[in-house]
């Protein structure tokens, strides 16, 4: 900065007078880049449109730059442009003897940003449906915002517990919507969201693989993916937030924490599941109003057969000793 500096005031004497003024002037503030990024979304349209308007440049073009400069992140996340967090649900390292179907359940953040090249990309994977779990009134339950945030600051496991049980009090018809494409629906690959792809996805997808029979460590594992597959769209959804309410705002790390997905939350979920709602299969019962044939022909459409293993047979001598 000291020779930078010393380059600009051999040029004018303007700078050489206003010291303080050329400092800040070659600085790199995030506030600048934070307003510059509302700037070209607010009065420009987009980057998309603003590459359009000012660089003559075609969908096609832009599609191609991504094509040629995104790196993905590594499996179970696939890469569709303008949706975050999107992965497949078919890893079950812990469960051998119950394998998902591959190719078959997605999972994300709202499809609301996708782009042509990302309804491209879903067609390529012969995704036709795309599932909403969020109820109508999802979004919007009345409480108080500060509060619910001193929460997850000061107590963010029990803040999850809570939202979570609460999720599942309220949200069965949206989580029916999933259960019943899976149902009628084999071998028709899904997009499963809600906003953020980690809180009501989080749940539909714990409850659908505790039905197939998946050990818990791999579904608190596939649920903590989240916390890596939105760590990119972290500082848009914290402008998103803090847009909303000031209570945003004031309280950053409450809000880092309601955007986390810690592995200890799903884990206190998965027990709240088995011990206040009787299991997922009676959840599905009583909240979903679905039966034991509709969840067999959920298991028959989803899992593939893995052989089991035989039993150990022993000599006769063996026996013996």
């Amino acid at each position: 900065m000291p020779s930078m500096m010393a380059g600009f005031e051999d040029r004018n004497q303007a700078y050489k007078d206003n010291p303080e003024g050329l400092k800040n002037f070659l600085g790199a503030f995030p506030e600048t880049m934070a307003a510059t990024l509302v700037l070209i979304r607010e009065v420009f349209g987009g980057a998309e449109n603003y590459c359009k308007e000012y660089m003559g440049l075609e969908i096609a073009d832009i599609d191609k730059i991504r094509q040629n400069v995104l790196q993905p992140l590594p499996p179970p996340f696939v890469f569709i442009d303008g949706v975050d967090n999107v992965r497949t649900v078919d890893v079950s390292a812990r469960s051998p003897f119950v394998k998902v179907k591959p190719g078959i359940i997605y999972r994300g953040a709202d499809t609301v940003g996708i782009t042509q090249y990302g309804k491209g990309q879903l067609f390529e994977r012969r995704i036709e449906t795309i599932v909403d779990v969020r109820l109508e009134d999802g979004s919007d339950d009345g409480s108080d915002v500060a509060e619910t945030l001193e929460v997850y600051e000061k107590h963010p496991l029990q803040a999850f517990i809570q939202a979570y049980a609460e999720t599942l009090h309220t949200n069965g018809e949206g989580f029916k919507r999933f259960f019943t494409y899976l149902r009628d629906n084999p071998d028709k690959p899904v997009l499963v969201h809600c906003s953020a792809g980690k809180d009501r996805t989080g749940i539909a997808i714990a409850l659908l693989l505790m039905v197939l029979g998946i050990q818990y460590d791999d579904i608190i594992a596939d649920y903590a993916l989240s916390g890596v597959g939105l760590q990119s769209a972290m500082p848009r959804l914290i402008e998103e937030f803090e847009a909303r309410d000031v209570a945003y705002q004031n309280n950053p790390k409450g809000l880092t924490n309601f955007l986390s997905a810690p592995p200890e939350a799903m884990a206190a979920t998965l027990v709240l599941i088995r011990e206040k709602f009787g299991g997922a299969e009676n959840y599905c019962k009583e909240y979903m109003q679905l039966g034991s044939k509709d969840m067999e022909k959920i298991r028959q459409n989803l899992c593939l057969k893995v052989p089991q293993p035989r039993p150990t047979k022993f000599s006769r001598s063996h026996n013996a000793m």
